[in-house]
């Protein structure tokens, strides 16, 4: 029985039952060790897995102890350096250092995407906030402010104009734990996320859904409100955002692994890549998001490709076509007065999941925060359907019947 390694686990641990169920042991490095389904892992070290040489100490003293592992790969969480850093340590499959560090710092990303000519927003490093003054004229207001080694939005801003530059660069930079901005052009247009199985240089793209945002209402912030499958998209242009995805991840390097990839797609159907990262989108996306909208199964062939076994390619492709939808939750800022209707959410048609994002969930007492980045931190439902709109309605029917009432402060 061989034994896979996951570095990182991006709450995503409901799907370790299942990994064991396919005749695999399961060893994981997590600062989630209250995650669901984490208890079911063979092996649980704590540590910081984004840290490549905590991460590394972690995997030696996993091997250490006789637990020893054949394949080494992230489950749904931003640390490729830490991944790489292991498989390397312990000659197992997987993309060097250095193209990790290509897919995780952004600055190196857009560079690359510039060679390379990937249509990507326009772009620029500042060193210090002068540095961004003169560079944020070149580019044109608005602009987009992001850290250079952070993921899910975090300290990511828009700036309208040179009056709130000062105030942006202040938020963004106390995000980055390398002192470092890069400023984006900002593109309109509507969100996409790709996701596929890179073999031996050429993507087997296993979905796309339409990522949603309230850009509005909390502005200047990037909060998601979560993904929709099957896509309105055309095929063509569908087609297209695969390509495009294929010729980003060779652009960084990657030749095999997992990719995920977040476009922007503006009229008139121009593709932009935003962000691609070397590994399964997260949480639950490729795990148990995309597959209940299509049936493809990217986890089994990564496990597969991260062990050195043949990658059973049937396993990447769509075998139907159902509705699906991710949404989080934002109850009113404030302190939690009662929370209801789960239990009666959950016996409704098209339930699939609803899950706090906090290990320990919410509670009366709970301070609630206006999100300024990722999905919040409260909640997130999973809903099916036969269509798009089967699994919308049910989403909406849930949605109305969780009540989270909170009192302001």
């Amino acid at each position: 029985m061989k034994t896979i390694l996951f570095c990182g686990n991006g709450m995503s641990g409901e799907i370790i039952p299942v990994v064991r169920s396919w005749g695999y042991r399961v060893a994981l490095i997590t600062e989630f060790p209250g995650d669901r389904g984490v208890d079911q892992a063979d092996y649980v070290a704590v540590a910081k897995s984004k840290n490549p040489q905590e991460a590394l100490l972690a995997a030696r003293k996993i091997w250490d102890s006789g637990f020893h592992f054949d394949g080494v790969m992230s489950l749904c969480w931003d640390c490729a350096i830490s991944v790489s850093t292991i498989a390397a340590e312990f000659n197992l499959p997987g993309i060097p250092v250095e193209v990790a560090k290509r897919a995780t710092y952004k600055d190196v990303r857009s560079e690359l995407f510039s060679e390379h000519n990937i249509s990507a927003p326009a772009f620029a490093l500042c060193e210090d906030l002068r540095d961004l003054c003169i560079k944020a004229e070149t580019i044109g207001y608005p602009i987009v402010l992001k850290p250079i080694d952070q993921s899910s939005s975090k300290g990511v801003v828009i700036c309208e104009d040179r009056r709130q530059l000062e105030a942006a660069y202040s938020h963004c930079i106390s995000f980055s734990l390398e002192a470092k901005v890069i400023v984006n052009q900002l593109i309109v247009g509507t969100e996409h996320s790709t996701e596929g199985l890179m073999i031996e240089g050429h993507l087997h793209p296993t979905g796309l859904t339409d990522r949603i945002f309230d850009y509005q209402k909390y502005r200047p912030f990037f909060v998601e409100i979560g993904d929709v499958m099957p896509s309105v998209l055309s095929e063509s242009v569908i087609q297209r955002c695969y390509s495009v995805t294929e010729c980003a991840a060779k652009a960084l390097g990657i030749q095999c692994g997992p990719v995920k990839a977040d476009l922007i797609i503006s009229q008139p159907n121009e593709v932009f890549v935003l962000e691609i990262a070397a590994r399964l989108g997260g949480p639950r996306f490729g795990t148990e998001m995309i597959p209940l909208g299509n049936g493809t199964c990217i986890l089994r062939a990564a496990i597969q490709q991260a062990l050195g076994d043949e990658v059973d390619v049937s396993l990447l492709r769509s075998t139907f076509n159902r509705g699906m939808v991710n949404r989080s939750i934002f109850p009113n800022p404030g302190r939690v007065v009662s929370i209801r209707g789960l239990a009666e959410a959950a016996a409704l048609g098209g339930f699939y999941d609803f899950k706090w994002w906090r290990p320990e969930g919410l509670c009366a007492g709970a301070l609630v925060e206006k999100p300024r980045y990722g999905c919040g931190d409260v909640g997130y439902i999973v809903a099916t359907g036969k269509t798009r709109e089967d699994a919308l309605l049910a989403t909406d029917r849930i949605e109305n019947t969780i009540v989270i009432e909170t009192a302001p402060l």
